[in-house]
């Protein structure tokens, strides 16, 4: 099993790895002075800042931008959402190694067809065969070498499979070099997810992304075996709100001052921004 020291300290510790998702450098600053362990590179939120649609469009060159730039900025591990592998097993390979090199911890594939489309949309999704997305984990396990963790994601329950199906996909990707499993779920509520997790016996990590099941707390997760939650899209869904709201109370008052007691100042930007310490190297 390959894990970062940050990372494998708390699977060691059988403690609950917080993640959060960001779009940017500034936004995984947020996500890591907030108190999370990890950033989640998430494609939603990255292709939602392009202002594309997340159904493959985001190109593996444009995910490894926003990588890279997340890694200088924060000190936290960054785990990418490599989506699909952006095709094959040659370009799973590509994606390992552009990952390696962009300084991240660990890459995300999972098992839908490409070209992917977000797991929430209202669409049918469609799965790769167990084998085949074996051979494409194998050829990622060997690119990523001793570098680079690798999470094998399983759509088989937002595609309409039973928990059998998660935890029989799931084994097969573990014996194929998954360092984590990730189990997806688009339910409104946890019942398949704490299904999942209570009949685990595999031999690691088990990540869950409580999007629409929220009914749950990330301590309950914790306990029923959860190695790791991610908040996926949550930074970008608050910032959507936040910025429409506030420009459209500045349009209709013509006037910023109901506005300014509720928005973050600028020194909280400059501070965000590291302003004091890059000035100190001119001086």
């Amino acid at each position: 099993m390959v894990w970062s020291a940050g990372l494998g300290k708390h699977f060691r510790d059988e403690s609950l790895v917080w993640t959060a998702g960001a779009c940017s450098a500034l936004t995984a600053r947020l996500v890591e002075r907030s108190g999370f362990d990890a950033v989640w590179v998430s494609g939603l939120e990255v292709s939602a800042s392009l202002g594309l649609p997340d159904i493959g469009l985001l190109t593996m060159t444009e995910m490894m931008d926003v990588t890279r730039q997340m890694t200088g900025a924060v000190s936290v591990p960054v785990i990418v959402d490599g989506d699909t592998g952006f095709g094959d097993e040659l370009n799973v390979v590509r994606l390992m190694r552009s990952a390696v090199a962009a300084g991240a911890t660990a890459v995300c594939v999972e098992d839908k067809v490409f070209p992917k489309r977000n797991s929430f949309l209202p669409v049918d999704q469609e799965l790769l065969g167990p084998e085949r997305f074996c051979r494409k984990l194998r050829s990622a396990r060997e690119a990523a070498g001793d570098e680079l963790s690798l999470i094998a994601r399983t759509e088989s329950l937002v595609a309409g499979g039973d928990v059998e199906e998660a935890l029989f996909r799931s084994a097969c990707y573990v014996d194929a070099g998954a360092d984590a499993v990730l189990v997806h779920s688009r339910d409104s509520t946890p019942d398949r997810i704490v299904d999942f997790l209570r009949k685990w016996r595999g031999s690691v990590p088990v990540i869950v992304v409580p999007t629409t099941y929220h009914g749950i707390s990330a301590r309950e997760l914790e306990m029923e075996g959860a190695g790791m939650v991610i908040y996926a899209n949550h930074g970008l869904r608050s910032a959507v709100r936040a910025i429409g709201e506030t420009l459209s109370a500045i349009r209709a008052s013509g006037s910023t001052a109901g506005v300014e007691d509720k928005i973050a100042s600028l020194g909280e930007v400059f501070r965000l921004q590291e302003t004091d310490s890059w000035l100190e190297l001119r001086t």
